[in-house]
């Protein structure tokens, strides 16, 4: 089966594994863990999406193996990612991105995700 990426959107977080759907540390500046999909604000990471998508540009990708997810990848600049603020090494500078959380499933893990021929399609 062929490889496709796809643009992060609304439409897509459906998508994403369960405790990713709804994540939003990166995304939000309101207190929390870490740890993947221990802050879990669902509304909150929608509107983050369309925020950026429309002020800043797209801001992830999710690689599909027919209808399975192999991975995705969120990405902004500092100013989209308030949790930067906490990091030790400071705040980036501000024509950086970032890259907010980088996913592979367990079963596409050093199978050639990095080697992707994706074809770029715009829209897509």
């Amino acid at each position: 089966m062929a490889r496709r990426l796809r643009w992060l959107a609304p439409e897509r977080v459906d998508d994403l594994p369960d405790m990713c759907a709804c994540c939003s540390f990166w995304e939000s500046a309101a207190a929390g863990d870490p740890a993947c999909g221990e802050t879990c604000d669902r509304e909150a990471l929608l509107a983050w999406i369309r925020t950026v998508r429309s002020e800043w540009g797209e801001c992830g990708r999710i690689a599909y193996e027919g209808d399975e997810v192999l991975g995705f990848v969120k990405y902004a600049p500092p100013r989209y990612v308030p949790h930067v603020r906490a990091m030790p090494s400071g705040v980036p500078d501000s024509d950086a991105v970032l890259i907010a959380c980088l996913h592979v499933s367990a079963t596409a893990r050093h199978a050639g995700l990095a080697r992707c021929s994706c074809r770029r399609r715009s829209g897509t």
